[in-house]
């Protein structure tokens, strides 16, 4: 691994040094020879090597000698590099390049070629000499652990790195302190009952591994669709073994190297408008009335390179129409938070409650799923717009407040959806194919009469309810055919095909929006939880709070002794739950997901002073433009936690009754706005 890379597929870093043939050092499998490009004419000695052309209707069929006045150039006018070949006698464009050795069958394809380190040629005999990485620890990795038990010792060095803001490759296993409890309480980890030492070996082997792909990645072409390239696609298997501080480095050199400056733009929302959406309980099927409907009806034709900004840096200003708020961050961070509401709602018929959460099933009961049915062409803008805000908070580290499951982020990833993610929304979605494989059970064991299979199973046809309730057919005329024995395998085939695939045409929309704002190519070593934390965050766990009081500065004379703050803290931690937390961190900052570490914070929470004679006859006073709030000094717990619930809970809104931004303008009437509501 350490010793050389495997070459499968071209990539544009490889053009410099493939031209610089004099430095290219290729092993070839097939002859056990390490050769450079001086070597050319002994190796043509022994074997007449073509190259040929694989793309039909290119090139010449019998292909062209490989011979010493041979010189390698990489062609860039087209998307993917292409290896040219040229002598004296023919100049051929391949995509695909294989070495065939006359007199045999055996073909050496370039998918075989492994390219060593770049070096002199006097030194060539010192690279031949490879030093493996030591196969029996990898053995003992590969028998002792399990693949999720890997995954989650890779994630827990992830938050050891995070919090420790070091890289894990150079760092001693043994001075890695993880987190002891999380270690205990692994599931995956605790039931093969592995000692500190099997611990320890591991995370050797992971740095040991990590060390390679960070050299191995430099050469590897992302943007290659699977099973294109087996390089490609093996990296993306083990993707969940790759440190997030080695991908965090590509990450954030590729956002640097694509950023654009802020543009000027403002964005007029009415906001009350958009409430009344929700009061008549109406759907905005136009995308006019909500926040979300606005925003997108204002910058759908705008250049996607306005969302392309830096760190905290906001990518339109947010006028709130009729009301006295003037954009400092808070209404810009209040329009986002509703926006996401607006999404997870019947106000827009982009998003619905999985089928969990509205049967109370199962797992996953929070999260929301594509409506199946929006499927327009008008729909799928409304979704690539929504991609676009993906892009945006993973710019910006402004998160979004939303909750989806791994269905959703695992295809803007490039991972492929499993029987698992489609359970872990619906339950209930494998019913009828438990209930063949029951019955098929008792035919096989002679059981149970085909004739009865067929009369017990003719409930189920081929035409099976959706994420949305809605009947799908699995075939044309489904909803007239019968499950029966002979087509009981079509049947479970056709179910799986359907439920896998159910919501590839809203997602294959919303990671076209995500393209036009991130590399998208990158996206592809990320675990599909990495992306949920890079777009939407973690809530407010008790590792948040402890980000929080961390990331917290005192003003006006109070000092984090003070008794009422000591109280603030343990109201946070002790009586408050996390949807309290949320609607907390909502009523100070206008958002409900913190930044993701220290280095994301935009400005630092400030407790402040208040006051008032008697503290206890008020409220306290937020700021959500300067992420502040001022804190009288009550004089008990109780009585801190019932002004402080009160407070958020009934002043959440931006208003200062009218202001620079002039009256509020009267809406469109309803008309045939609002066809079908989806309210219930």
């Amino acid at each position: 691994l350490t010793a050389h890379i495997r070459l499968l597929s071209l990539h544009s870093q490889l053009r410099k040094a493939v031209v610089d043939a004099e430095k290219l050092l290729v092993y070839c499998p097939l002859t056990r020879e390490c050769v450079c490009k001086s070597d050319i004419e002994e190796i043509s000695e022994s074997y007449s090597y073509h190259i040929q052309n694989s793309a039909s209707g290119s090139g010449s069929g019998s292909g062209a000698e490989f011979s010493a006045d041979s010189k390698f150039t990489i062609s860039t006018k087209t998307r993917k590099a292409t290896l040219n070949l040229s002598n004296t006698r023919t100049d051929i464009r391949v995509r695909y390049v294989r070495v065939c050795c006359e007199g045999k069958r055996k073909q050496l394809h370039l998918s075989q070629l492994q390219v060593f380190h770049y070096q002199d040629q006097a030194s060539i005999h010192d690279a031949v000499r490879q030093t493996p990485t030591p196969m029996p620890s990898f053995h003992i990795l590969n028998t002792i652990f399990t693949r999720p038990a890997i995954s989650s010792l890779v994630s827990l060095i992830n938050r050891w790195s995070n919090e420790e803001g070091r890289d894990p490759i150079p760092c001693s296993p043994s001075h890695m302190k993880l987190n002891t409890e999380a270690l205990k309480t692994s599931q995956h980890i605790e039931k093969l009952g592995l000692n500190d030492n099997h611990i320890t070996l591991a995370i050797a082997m992971l740095q040991l591994f990590n060390e390679a792909m960070t050299y191995l990645l430099k050469y590897v072409d992302l943007s290659l669709p699977r099973n294109y390239s087996s390089l490609t696609d093996g990296v993306r298997d083990v993707r969940s073994y790759i440190f997030w501080y080695q991908k965090k480095k590509m990450w954030s050199k590729a956002l640097s190297a694509t950023k654009k400056n802020k543009q000027n733009v403002n964005v007029q929302l009415d906001f009350i408008g958009a409430k009344e959406v929700f009061s008549k309980r109406k759907t905005d099927h136009k995308a006019r009335r909500t926040l979300f409907g606005q925003c997108f009806q204002q910058l759908k034709n705008r250049n996607p390179d306005m969302f392309k900004v830096g760190v905290n840096v906001r990518a339109f200003c947010a006028n709130y129409v009729g009301m006295g708020s003037i954009d400092a961050g808070g209404p810009y961070r209040d329009a986002l938070e509703n926006m996401c509401k607006e999404l997870q709602s019947p106000a827009l018929p982009l998003f619905m409650k999985c089928p969990n959460g509205r049967l109370e099933l199962g797992e996953n009961r929070n999260t929301f799923v594509p409506r199946p049915s929006s499927t327009s062409a008008f729909h799928l803008t409304l979704y690539k717009f929504v991609g676009k805000l993906f892009g945006l908070a993973m710019r910006s580290k402004s998160l979004l407040s939303l909750d989806l499951p791994s269905i959703v982020w695992k295809p803007l990833v490039s991972d492929v959806v499993t029987d698992t993610d489609v359970q872990a929304i619906d339950r209930v979605s494998w019913k009828a194919s438990e209930a063949i494989r029951e019955h098929e059970e008792k035919v096989e064991q002679k059981k149970m009469d085909i004739s009865i299979f067929d009369s017990t199973m003719r409930q189920f046809k081929f035409e099976v309810p959706g994420s949305d309730g809605k009947l799908k057919e699995l075939i044309p005329n489904g909803r007239n055919v019968s499950l029966q024995w002979n087509n009981r395998k079509l049947y479970t085939e056709k179910l799986r095909e359907f439920r896998l695939h159910e919501f590839d045409q809203h997602l294959s929309a919303v990671r076209s929006g995500l393209a036009e704002v991130v590399p998208i190519t990158y996206l592809s070593l990320f675990t599909w939880r990495e992306l949920e934390a890079q777009v939407a965050g973690y809530g407010m766990t008790d590792k948040q709070i402890d980000l929080l009081q961390k990331m917290t500065c005192y003003d006006g004379g109070v000092s984090p002794n003070d008794p009422h703050v000591k109280m603030f803290w343990q109201m946070i931690r002790q009586r408050f739950n996390n949807d309290q937390r949320v609607r907390f961190l909502v009523f100070v900052w206008g958002r409900s997901r913190l930044p993701l570490t220290e280095d994301d914070f935009e400005k630092k929470f400030t407790i402040s002073t208040h006051k008032g004679d008697n503290p206890d006859a008020f409220f306290p006073i937020a700021h959500t433009c300067f992420f502040s709030v001022e804190l009288p000094k009550y004089s008990t717990l109780d009585i801190m936690t019932q002004k402080v619930l009160w407070a958020m809970n009934n002043c959440s809104s931006i208003d200062a009754d009218g202001g620079p931004m002039g009256q509020r303008p009267v809406g469109p009437t309803d008309s045939d706005d609002e066809l079908e509501t989806l309210f219930d």
